[in-house]
């Protein structure tokens, strides 16, 4: 994220963006790409819990991808709102 914010931080200040509200909007976002089924932390937690990908995506994809991307959405809502 520190190359992208170097190389947009004038655009998101010209625009008017609290970059706070920045900085917390992308490490959600960020967060929701890191659940692919072939990283490598993901792959330990399943060796550890013995587990299959089979048998853990459904869990890992409600905790890992749809909540924080709801709370992504709503954060945005709320920053739009001032709050």
């Amino acid at each position: 994220m520190g190359v992208a914010f170097g190389a947009l931080k004038e655009t998101y200040i010209e625009l008017g963006a609290k970059l706070p509200y920045v900085h917390r909007i992308a490490a959600i976002s960020a967060g929701t790409l890191d659940t692919l089924p072939h990283q490598g932390a993901q792959i330990t937690l399943l060796s550890i819990c013995k587990l299959t990908h089979k048998e853990a995506y459904f869990d890992i994809a409600i905790t890992q991808i749809a909540i924080p991307f709801i709370a992504c959405f709503v954060f945005i809502a709320l920053a739009s709102m001032g709050l």
